[in-house]
């Protein structure tokens, strides 16, 4: 091969390069575009129908937890929406780091609402109990955060809907027995966790 043809292969082989990495970049972009929350940073309500796509071609089973934050309204109206923005922001934070496995997933489902899809564990008897142990140290986290703002130190707590997969249940209706789950929770006092029967 002449010095020209191989310095002619060099350059096309660094133009590929940089093109397939200028794809897959906005690949990645897009994709973040798509299904991340810009606010939380967690995956978005859109991602929904990801999951749904996943269940229904595998055989992967998951439980779900319906959550948000206790009287988020009020923390709006009290000290504005930038430290309503800051208290999404750290939950967040806080479920994005109670949740790491690429098995569970976390969404922002809207305003101060907030999914979560826990892989369950086959074979495994403790199962339940250990999804429990979880979401209550999450939120004990939650619980023991507090937000300076100023003057002002800003406490919220988290309240938790748990639907344990069963067989009978396809994952719309796990995602609907969490919410009422969720609703009893609020509905009884708030920052607990109920598990839907």
């Amino acid at each position: 091969m002449e010095t020209k043809e191989i310095i002619l292969w060099g350059f096309l082989s660094i133009s590929l390069i940089i093109n397939i990495m200028y794809l897959l970049s906005t690949y990645k972009e897009n994709y973040k575009k798509t299904y991340e929350d810009p606010l939380t940073k967690l995956r978005n309500r859109k991602f929904l129908d990801e999951i749904k796509k996943m269940v229904h071609i595998s055989d992967d089973k998951f439980d779900v937890i319906f959550c948000d934050i206790d009287f988020f309204k009020k923390v709006n109206d009290t000290y504005g929406h930038d430290t309503g923005d800051k208290v999404l922001e750290i939950t967040g934070q806080k479920l994005k780091s109670s949740f790491k496995s690429s098995k569970d997933f976390v969404l922002r489902f809207g305003g101060e609402e907030f999914l979560i899809f826990l892989l369950k564990e086959k074979d495994n008897k403790n199962h339940e109990d250990n999804i429990y142990r979880r979401i209550e140290g999450l939120r004990k986290s939650v619980e023991g955060t507090t937000l300076h703002i100023g003057e002002s130190d800003i406490k919220f707590t988290m309240s938790f809907g748990i639907s344990f997969y069963k067989d009978d249940l396809d994952l719309d209706q796990q995602i609907k027995l969490s919410d009422e789950a969720l609703y009893k929770s609020k509905e009884t006092g708030r920052n607990k966790i109920t598990i839907a029967e």
